[in-house]
């Protein structure tokens, strides 16, 4: 595998608390045990279950780069898009007349009845 590239580990060193990126440094430099102690909490900090050895020292840091910045927003970003879809899809009422906008997506009107009987309850009990 290739040498840990700098620009990542500059990426990624400011994505993480100083303690550990010198932590990360001192291990990819080979200043530091990487099965050591150290290296260790960081990556269980992470919940990084492989072990370091100086072999793969690299691609655990590499993939750990990679959960950090890649996977977990792209996890973040698709939780907040399921959230954010039931709101896209609820009717518009306009003011400016008796109209009712209906978003495109519902594929049943039994669909369509449940989110608008959802809506109406909580002003039907007032």
């Amino acid at each position: 595998m290739q040498l840990f590239p700098t620009k990542i580990r500059r990426y990624y060193a400011r994505f993480v608390a100083k303690d550990n990126s010198d932590v990360i440094n001192e291990c990819l430099f080979g200043n530091l045990e990487c099965d050591g102690e150290e290296p260790l909490d960081v990556l269980s900090t992470y919940d990084v279950r492989q072990v370091p050895n100086v072999s793969n020292v690299q691609e655990v840091f590499t993939k750990l780069v990679h959960q950090e910045t890649v996977q977990k927003p792209n996890s973040i970003t698709e939780r907040w898009r399921t959230i954010l879809r039931p709101f896209s899809r609820r009717p518009i009422a306009l003011t400016c007349g008796p109209c009712l906008e209906f978003p495109i997506g519902y594929q049943l009107f039994p669909e369509l009845h449940e989110v608008f009987s959802s809506i109406l309850a909580p002003s039907i009990q007032e």
